[in-house]
């Protein structure tokens, strides 16, 4: 295949029933993702670069994908048949789709997607000293957990270790000031929690380790064990046959 991608409009599937087009890069937007078309059960995909799409089966920031063999260029439309339900769209079950969006990348483009552990630079989210920061209180009420700014900084509402962790990568990876690495939550904290972290790192997110640090967190880069999704080429004998 072209380093520039496959041509637009030309049908790249082999598969019975399923379309994998293609588009114009300034064509117009349609709808990301959604269920099959008309009632049929499956994914649909608009007007999405392939690099967007594991993204998003998978619930990952770029920083926790591994291009061993490049992901084409450019946009595309799917139609993807297959058993899919509406909780498969939820962030904690997307297997399904994975499984899809990994038979079409197969299927058109010779690429496999697999989840392996690897050893990678991450930022390491601890306690200080062994203590909580003085600033964190256990919620006790039955609020939404949610977020938003305040005139010092961000003000957090039954928010998770896990969250917190989670948030931070996203804030950070879309930092353009420096390369985005994965964000471990080592706290060993349970629960949920409120508190107010001084900051503007929603505007600026690659603050944000250092604004965690002054918050009385310990933010350490280290080497950890992590999941990372790793795109690369198909043996030949896990593509699907031609229709």
């Amino acid at each position: 295949m072209s380093p520039d991608g496959p041509p637009v409009g030309r049908e790249l599937s082999h598969l019975a029933g399923t379309s994998i087009k293609r588009v114009l890069d300034d064509s117009e937007y349609g709808v990301q993702f959604e269920m099959g078309g008309r009632g049929a059960p499956g994914l649909v995909v608009h007007h999405q670069s392939l690099l967007r799409v594991v993204l998003w089966t998978h619930n990952i920031n770029p920083c926790r994908l591994s291009e061993e063999s490049p992901i084409p260029p450019g946009r595309y439309d799917m139609v993807l048949p297959g058993e899919i339900e509406m909780q498969d769209f939820g962030h904690e079950r997307r297997g399904p789709m994975q499984d899809l969006v990994g038979r079409a990348l197969r299927d058109a483009f010779g690429l496999e997607v697999q989840v392996i552990e690897r050893n990678v630079r991450a930022m390491v989210l601890r306690l200080k000293d062994g203590r909580p920061p003085e600033g964190l209180v256990s919620a006790k009420d039955g609020r939404p957990w949610g977020y938003n700014s305040t005139e010092r900084g961000v003000a957090f509402r039954r928010f998770t270790m896990e969250q917190l962790a989670a948030l931070t990568e996203n804030l950070t990876s879309r930092s353009m000031k420096r390369p985005a690495i994965p964000v471990v939550d080592e706290t060993g904290l349970k629960g949920s929690f409120d508190f107010e972290v001084a900051g503007h790192f929603l505007l600026d997110g690659h603050t944000m380790g250092a604004d965690l640090e002054r918050f009385g967190f310990s933010v350490q880069v280290a080497d950890r064990r992590i999941p990372i999704v790793v795109v690369r080429q198909a043996p030949a004998a896990t593509r699907p046959a031609s229709r």
